[in-house]
């Protein structure tokens, strides 16, 4: 699970990451937790790992955010 994480989120990003895998109604479920990322991390979807992605989860939700959304979001969020 570490090397996937390395590759899709980077090696600094994945270092933050904590797993715990349990057992659950008789499958093994990996739960992954993290705090708030120092600076902004650019996700590398495996299906297309050439084109980043920058993904912002919101309560229940995972959604990408592109152009001024990003912009605006990142200036918010990591302001110098």
């Amino acid at each position: 699970m570490t090397d996937a994480a390395s590759h899709v989120l980077g090696k600094a990003a994945a270092a933050d990451l904590e797993v715990q895998i349990t057992e659950l109604d008789g499958k093994h479920v990996a739960r992954v937790d993290t705090g708030p990322a120092a600076e902004p991390v650019f996700a590398k979807p495996p299906t297309s790992p050439d084109k980043p992605v920058f993904l912002v989860r919101t309560n229940n939700a995972t959604q990408e955010f592109v152009g001024q959304e990003l912009l605006s979001y990142q200036k918010r969020r990591w302001p110098t």
